[in-house]
């Protein structure tokens, strides 16, 4: 490793096999080389100074995280349509699903 060229490292844990992690974490603060820990599935935090500047998002999780934000939107439009004075008419699924065909 190059510790000038190095600006972060990424540890990889294989076959159950955990790395030396205390003494990673002090090769890189000597360095002021980031670490980022294999984290799975789950949301990692680039922390600068011990708070968080960045948060790097699985797509898995990131495309469900969107798909909440437009149900909220979606609910929101349809709460609005309901309050505003316009006669709503009831109609059946399948009877439009019938007019697309």
């Amino acid at each position: 490793m190059n510790a000038k060229k190095t600006k972060a490292l990424i540890v990889k844990y294989l076959y159950g096999m955990s790395a030396d992690i205390e003494k990673i974490v002090e090769i890189c603060r000597l360095h002021g080389i980031y670490l980022i820990e294999d984290a799975g599935d789950e949301v990692v935090a680039i922390l600068n100074h011990n708070v968080a500047s960045a948060y790097l998002v699985p797509s898995s999780l990131y495309e469900k995280m969107m798909e909440i934000v437009d149900d909220y939107y979606l609910a929101k439009l349809v709460e609005e349509r309901l309050n505003n004075d316009e006669e709503t008419v009831r109609v059946e699924l399948d009877d439009l699903l019938k007019r697309v065909k």
